[in-house]
């Protein structure tokens, strides 16, 4: 029996023992305690509450800054994803009820920047080959969807919308928000004060767990960095990777917000042809209200598009439609949601068919979250009759809600009617769900699609079905899919491009159902090397289609080997086989057809990519082999040279030399060439040149940008086509201002 005053004495002998057992396992009672510690820390990670105004100058010198608990130890991303930062950046974070304030600090070496473009909104340039630090937050928490803020050292701004398209992550940089960020130097180092409006995201007021990423690039010498580590197989807006932050007084950040955006656009265009002018003053007005922090309506009155950047031009020798971007800003809100309901092939909802060949009279749409675990979408647009084309009503609907923390389920409705024409009451439906699949630890996801069209005369072949696995590591990429398309799935409202099939002879589209099987293997190895980052030493994928009756349609087997090096260059050879049986007549090039039969292409291409951290880099390759009855010859070059950080130049050219034999023979050449003059990050003035001999077209465009108060702007687009021969065809003007009022 134990007495009390015997306690100090058996105290003494457990801690004895306990010391004497620590010094023989001190290294498993090391690791116990780091694990506790590094708990410990992820636990403090937050988001603390201020009631305090920032004087945003890009200083960091109010005294809350030196108050706040300090984030730091950045992970290498590029061009080796396995070290700590050799330079690391600093970051503090609060919010007053009404802003985000992040304040960031890189500890440079060199005084000097590297920027490749002042534009807002070029990701590419702005940002990923640009001296640059950017946030990522997943409001949610839900890895479904998400925000990017970036801006390099010279204070130009990107942000975006991140979306998951279903096995990876792409960010949407249309989208626009009212945040202000000012970046300064001392010495070296480069300091960095943002401000982001917390009402411009959705999220849950209840759910106190915001998911954040913070990232630093450092061109000058090839460095890449982030605060939570993640492999380089991955993207640096990978949501997944993103770490815990606790938000406090949530109950003090305002919801209701009202934003309306008037616009006034004048243009005057000339057409040779036709013999024809047009001139008018169009007013439209958008507006956007929070009905709650997670909940918004979005509205749009006699839209206007002139500010829509110009639409590359491309050689287009394939059997299929082209798809290009949305870049409307209508709608461009939630288009997470909408635009990542199908695959590269068949996409049920498509935006840009949308005002296509009519105008928009009036357009409305609900997005947002319900609750934490749901997201809705529900849209309605009203076009206008022209000409012939009857006036038409756009709608669509869709459901997401997340099943658990690894599986997602979306369901979807689309519509298309022709509702004020009784004589042609027609329409067009599509009636869809998806589930998507994700991994506790990140390597595998799945995906399962499945809808089916509806529309006047009704058919059993109506269906589209989707069903996907991928395996991602950092050395080992393995995927397979399968697709299912019925002839008679019809989407006027989607973009469903091998469906169609043109005929050169009888001038006639043949819809045309099938089955597509993909699989995929890349291996890669990483060597201890001072000049090689690592080798993709084997890419191979398979693509196979076969009709509805289980005939081959078309085979395409690619391989690829490629080496990347440390200060971001790369070299590549491709090899391709291509099996077709062409069952429809194709005319590449004029009064030249190639008949149906039988073909086997095999052709290669080898490319090479210089390293982005100089003032002139440029990427090139050269393709030959077999094309059908003939052969091909593709050269294309592209080149940028940064003059200094207000001035660019880029030259692209790209020909195709087709040789078909007796049936002739065609050189496609297409040159563009882009100068981009930035008098501030708020005002620049670009312009196109772009000759295409496909198209029989030499086209100017000039445009002059001013932000001249956040989001707001003025636009003066001038453009002139000519054919080859440099006859004129049209020529057209247009002045846009617009002005944003945030209530």
């Amino acid at each position: 029996m134990v007495y009390y005053y015997d306690l100090p004495k058996y105290v003494n002998l457990f801690l004895s023992e306990l010391i004497l057992k620590f010094m023989k396992n001190w290294p498993f009672f090391f690791l116990l305690l780091s694990y506790f510690c590094s708990f410990s820390q992820e636990k403090l990670q937050e988001i603390s509450y201020h009631r305090i105004e920032i004087d945003l100058d890009g200083k960091l010198d109010e005294d809350i800054w030196a108050k706040l608990p300090e984030y730091s130890n950045f992970k290498k991303f590029f061009p080796t994803d396995q070290i700590t930062a050799e330079h690391q950046t600093k970051v503090k974070i609060f919010h007053n009820g009404k802003y985000l304030f992040i304040g960031a600090n890189y500890l440079d070496a060199q005084p000097e920047h590297l920027i490749n473009s002042l534009k807002r909104d070029d990701h590419f340039n702005t940002i990923v080959n640009s001296d640059a630090f950017g946030i990522v937050i997943d409001t949610y928490s839900k890895q479904q969807s998400g925000y990017y803020f970036c801006l390099n050292t010279r204070g130009a701004l990107v942000d975006a919308i991140i979306e998951y398209s279903g096995n990876n992550y792409q960010i949407n940089n249309s989208w626009n928000c009212n945040w202000e960020a000012k970046c300064s130097q001392y010495n070296a180092e480069k300091i960095f004060e943002i401000k982001i409006p917390l009402n411009a995201m959705n999220f849950d007021s209840k759910n106190r767990s915001w998911n954040l990423q913070f990232f630093m690039h450092d061109i000058k010498i090839n460095s890449w960095s982030s605060l939570a580590p993640l492999t380089n197989n991955r993207r640096q807006f990978d949501l997944r990777y993103a770490v815990p932050f606790t938000i406090g007084h949530l109950d003090e950040i305002k919801n209701a917000v009202t934003t309306i955006i008037p616009s006034v656009t004048g243009i005057y265009a000339k057409d040779f042809i036709l013999k024809k002018e047009q001139s008018a003053i169009r007013p439209s007005i958008d507006m956007q209200y929070n009905l709650t922090q997670s909940l918004r309506l979005d509205a749009t009155v006699n839209p206007d598009f002139s500010q829509v950047d110009l639409d590359q031009q491309v050689i287009n020798l394939s059997r299929f439609s082209v798809y290009f971007p949305e870049r409307r800003n209508f709608f461009l809100e939630a288009s997470d949601l909408f635009n990542n309901l199908g695959t590269s092939n068949v996409n049920p909802f498509y935006s840009r068919t949308i005002g296509s060949k009519t105008p928009i009279i009036a357009g409305l749409k609900l997005s947002g979250n319900l609750y934490s675990k749901m997201k809705i979408g529900l849209l309605n647009v009203q076009t206008n009759k022209k000409n012939e084309v009857l006036q038409e009503n756009f709608s669509a609907i869709v459901i997401q809600n997340n099943l658990s923390n690894q599986l997602t389920s979306t369901a979807y409705f689309t519509n298309l009617q022709n509702r004020f024409d009784t004589k042609n009451n027609y329409f067009n439906r599509i009636l869809g769900f998806n589930l998507n699949y994700i991994s506790k630890d990140k390597t595998i996801s799945g995906n399962f699609k499945s809808s089916k069209s509806f529309s006047l005369t009704p058919n059993q072949s109506n269906s589209f079905i989707f069903s996907g696995i991928e395996y991602n590591t950092r050395k080992v990429v393995i995927a397979a899919s399968i697709e299912y398309l019925g002839e008679h799935y019809i989407s006027d409202l989607g973009f469903t491009p091998r469906l169609y099939n043109y005929d050169a002879i009888s001038r006639t589209t043949i819809r045309n159902g099938y089955i597509h099987n993909n699989s995929e293997l890349m291996l890669i190895r990483f060597p201890k090397s001072k000049i090689i980052d690592f080798y993709r030493y084997l890419w191979l994928k398979n693509d196979l289609y076969l009709d509805s009756k289980g005939q081959l349609v078309e085979h395409n087997l690619f391989l690829n080997n490629a080496i990347f090096f440390k200060n971001s260059s790369r070299a590549f050879v491709n090899l391709y086989n291509d099996q077709i049986n062409l069952k429809y007549t194709f005319e590449p090039l004029n009064n030249s057809i190639i008949m149906k039969g039988q073909y086997n292409n095999y052709y290669a291409r080898i490319g090479y990519f210089s390293a982005i951290n100089k003032n002139f880099n440029f990427q090139t390759n050269i393709q030959y082999g077999s094309y059908y009855e003939g052969r091909l010859f593709r050269y294309f070059m592209s080149s940028k040279y940064i003059v200094s950080s207000y001035f660019n130049v880029l030259a692209d050219y790209e020909l195709n030399a087709l040789n078909l034999n007796a049936l002739g023979m065609g050189n496609f050449h297409l040159f563009r060439l882009t100068t981009e003059l930035f008098f501030t990050n708020r005002l620049n003035w670009t312009n196109y040149f772009q000759y295409n001999t496909q198209l029989n077209d030499v086209n100017f465009n000039s445009r002059l940008q001013w932000e001249y108060k956040p989001l707001s702007y003025i636009y003066l687009v001038a453009t002139d086509n000519f054919n080859e021969n440099l006859r004129q065809k049209n020529w057209g003007i247009a002045l846009k201002v617009n002005y944003r009022l945030d209530l």
